[in-house]
């Protein structure tokens, strides 16, 4: 089902890393397949936290709370329960493991059915070379702000910086002289005007 060229387990460097760790192996349980992540994919969840999760789930051996935590980080089950309720998922009764719980999933015939749509819906996007490139899972980086220390403003202008304005010659031909200061007067009241422009 998965091809080199697409390989689901490509996603997830962080989460089998996990499995180099010695003696993790024995706690974890075998790794999830390709196969297996390419289903789950198929089915819907995107990849990340919990689409890993419920590759968990469909292996032989299930998975624990505790195994969850220890790959993800976390314990999300509920695009798990989604699947379950929507009947593409089926639980299947575990005993427990070192008193806590194991969920178990299998893929129902309804599960199975969308995965096949899905598989000819990606090989015709394919045949059609408009293939979309699944996108690795977002791994979450605490970073710390920096405060700014400094903001940039812009200079204002002062009276040794202001732009000259060149004298314009009145239509009239008189003239004004460099340094002359027109005076405007500003006594003239609203009651000065004649009549009709009141």
């Amino acid at each position: 089902m998965s091809n080199t060229a697409n390989d689901a387990s490509t996603l997830y460097p962080a989460f089998f890393k996990k499995w180099q760790t010695a003696g993790m192996l024995k706690l974890l349980g075998p790794k999830p397949t390709a196969d297996q992540l390419a289903k789950v994919h198929a089915l819907g969840p995107r990849p990340g936290k919990q689409a890993f999760i419920i590759t968990m789930a469909l292996r032989d051996c299930g998975v624990t709370p505790a195994q969850m935590v220890l790959v993800t980080g976390t314990k999300h089950l509920n695009k798990m329960g989604d699947l379950t309720t929507d009947a593409y998922l089926r639980e299947v009764l575990m005993p427990q493991v070192a008193g806590m719980k194991c969920y178990k999933r299998e893929i129902t015939p309804k599960g199975a059915a969308r995965i096949e749509r899905f598989n000819k819906a990606q090989a015709a996007t394919v045949a059609a070379g408009e293939a979309e490139t699944v996108k690795a899972p977002k791994v979450k980086v605490t970073v710390t702000a920096k405060k700014r220390t400094s903001a940039v403003h812009k200079p204002k202008a002062t009276a040794d910086k202001l732009p000259t304005v060149s004298p314009v010659e009145p239509a009239n031909g008189a003239g004004l002289v460099t340094g002359d200061v027109l005076s405007v007067d500003h006594e003239q009241h609203v009651t000065d005007l004649p009549e009709n422009q009141l």
